[in-house]
């Protein structure tokens, strides 16, 4: 889709998009990871946050082809955008729960929704710093700032 609709995404945010879903599958769902330590969970829940959220903001300003420029209404954004990722996901987990009725339970308590939405917010927070460090270092430039010749 990349190809076709012309869009430029940055290596570093395919990178880390791509490890959040493989911590994911290979060491949360194959190495019961998820299970088996009480902090791999809170620690994939940022930085699946911080790097989705990056993604998708970077996809939704192509596909709609604004970018925006406005400090707050970007910081306002990225965080909206980072909780609405948990609560997808914590939807999803439920739904999983209550459909499948697995012996391990996705979300074992309401604590545990609770700290998961909260370590999403902290994944929305990092990637406001990623933001506002793009701006100054010319090595780590967020996606518009990066050459708008085709490849």
């Amino acid at each position: 889709m990349e190809k076709k609709q012309n869009w430029r995404i940055p290596f570093y945010i395919r990178v880390v998009t791509l490890l959040s879903i493989t911590f994911n599958d290979l060491l949360g769902d194959y190495f019961n990871l998820y299970v088996t330590s009480w902090m791999y969970d809170r620690l994939q829940h940022i930085f699946g946050t911080y790097a989705l959220a990056l993604w998708i903001f970077f996809v939704i300003q192509q596909f709609i082809k604004i970018k925006l420029t406005n400090k707050r209404l970007t910081i306002l954004f990225l965080l909206i955008l980072s909780l609405a990722l948990g609560t997808i996901y914590e939807l999803l987990e439920f739904m999983e729960d209550e459909i499948f009725k697995p012996i391990i339970k996705n979300q074992p308590s309401l604590l545990d929704t609770n700290l998961d939405l909260l370590s999403d917010l902290i994944g929305g927070v990092m990637a406001v710093f990623h933001y506002h460090l793009s701006m100054y270092l010319k090595t780590f430039r967020f996606p518009f700032e990066q050459r708008t010749t085709s490849r």
